[in-house]
């Protein structure tokens, strides 16, 4: 469950059915709701596009929705082979990252979809990752039995080519 960093009152969740749900908090009997084949295992705004939102499910793919238009995604294809979750960067307009139980994180160019760098990340099937909101670069994602890893991924040439300036 996410809410939409520039519309306060709307709240988007996703679950093991592959629902999706948007809703207005201030009239939750009301709202939007479409679905995807598989499991969702993470939702997020992105927050350079207010109406716009982009998951990942448990089969390894991407699904990018415009919550005007939430019947047909803007988007979908498999980015992992397995269970995958996702993240925008805060500070990085187009910058997006992805991990799976497949023990890879990938940065993607969001308006694209097309992949920019990956990375194995050297720890056990990865189930989290989010970017650091005061370094937008800096990723750090979770593993199976409590693994961590940090990507300062400003470092990779391709990202810096398409990113920093």
């Amino acid at each position: 469950m996410r809410w939409n960093p520039t519309e306060e009152n709307i709240l988007a969740s996703g679950g093991l059915q592959g629902n999706i749900h948007i809703r207005a908090v201030d009239n939750p009997k009301t709202g939007i709701q479409t679905s995807v084949p598989s499991s969702i295992e993470s939702l997020q705004w992105n927050p350079f596009s207010s109406n716009e939102f982009g998951l990942c499910t448990e089969d390894g793919y991407f699904y990018c929705f415009d919550a005007r238009s939430i019947g047909k995604p803007v988007f979908e294809g498999k980015v992992h082979s397995g269970a995958a979750s996702l993240s925008y960067s805060p500070g990085i307009k187009g910058m997006m990252a992805t991990a799976g139980k497949d023990k890879m994180v990938k940065i993607w160019d969001a308006s694209s979809m097309q992949m920019v760098a990956e990375r194995d990340a050297k720890v056990d099937e990865l189930f989290c990752l989010e970017f650091y909101k005061d370094l937008p670069f800096v990723l750090a994602t979770g593993g199976m039995g409590g693994e961590l890893a940090v990507w300062d991924t400003e470092e990779n040439e391709s990202v810096r080519t398409k990113w920093a300036s």
